[in-house]
């Protein structure tokens, strides 16, 4: 009497551990270390090979990071704006769906527009998450901020920064394929 039609396929969750073969742009100024992820002063940015897709959590120990580093997510259709070398950002600031904390700026960006001033202290766990379509940062368990600018298509994570060294620990992500 119930077919097919009347029940979703199950929504399976994929768990990741950071390593070197997760990243890619650019990657020989980064180092990479069981699950954490390092990088010297060169002014380049790394985004994750996989796009995520539904809800996600993506969780690091944000170790170093003074001046410019940037991480967060954008809209995986954005990929031709990602740059691995010469932009602090990632090339994150020139698109126009992307969701990142900027260090030196002390602020949460959308499209690299300002949108609240904050400041993330060295040694927090930090969390970047989606529900539905919200997207939102996380500090030692307090909700940081959350985008009015919501989204429920495919992103990509980016670590990123200019002339100073940037060091995550503890890097793992889940997702819903």
């Amino acid at each position: 009497m119930f077919g097919s039609q009347w029940f979703a396929a199950p929504v399976s969750a994929v768990s990741v551990s950071s390593s070197a073969g997760e990243w890619e742009g650019g990657t020989g100024a980064f180092t990479f270390s069981g699950d954490d992820v390092a990088r010297s002063s060169t002014n380049s940015a790394i985004r994750t090979v996989t796009a995520l897709t539904g809800d996600f959590t993506f969780t690091m120990t944000y170790t170093d990071g003074d001046g410019a580093t940037r991480f967060g997510v954008y809209d995986a259709t954005e990929d031709s704006t990602f740059a691995g070398t010469g932009s602090d950002s990632g090339g994150m600031d020139s698109m126009t769906n992307s969701w990142v904390f900027d260090s030196g700026n002390e602020q949460y960006r959308y499209g690299g527009v300002n949108q609240a001033a904050e400041n993330i202290a060295e040694g927090s766990v930090i969390k970047v998450t989606r529900t539905g379509s919200t997207i939102k940062f996380v500090d030692d368990g307090s909700d940081a901020y959350t985008f009015s600018q919501t989204f429920s298509g495919a992103v990509r994570v980016v670590f990123g920064g200019g002339g100073i060294a940037l060091d995550f620990d503890d890097v793992t992500w889940i997702y819903n394929e």
